[in-house]
């Protein structure tokens, strides 16, 4: 698969980002370069090679569900930088003028 310049404006789009000229002349060069790796590892035989999910031999490193007390809704908010009635006041994240 060849990526053309039309290709990397449409990701461009769809991520919502803004490329320059000289940006998307950079990246059409290096997904390409990419793609075509990619191109070359699929020639590798993998047949006789068994799917791993883990390099590090890690397998099912999980803890028990254990039911434990929750913490108390007041020792919780004596934590807080600012509290409102039962609740832990944060401040804005998104403004609803687009700010």
């Amino acid at each position: 698969m060849k990526i053309d310049e039309q290709t990397v404006k449409q990701i461009a789009k769809l991520a919502a980002i803004e490329l320059s000229g000289n940006e998307i002349t950079e990246f059409t060069s290096d997904l390409d370069s990419i793609l075509q790796y990619i191109e070359v590892l699929n020639e590798v035989n993998v047949d006789n090679i068994e799917p791993t999910s883990h390099v590090h031999g890690i397998n099912n490193a999980f803890r028990d569900d254990v039911l434990r007390d929750s913490l108390d809704r007041e020792k919780a908010l004596s934590c807080a930088a600012q509290t409102q009635g039962s609740s832990f006041k944060v401040p804005r994240v998104i403004s609803s003028q687009g700010n």
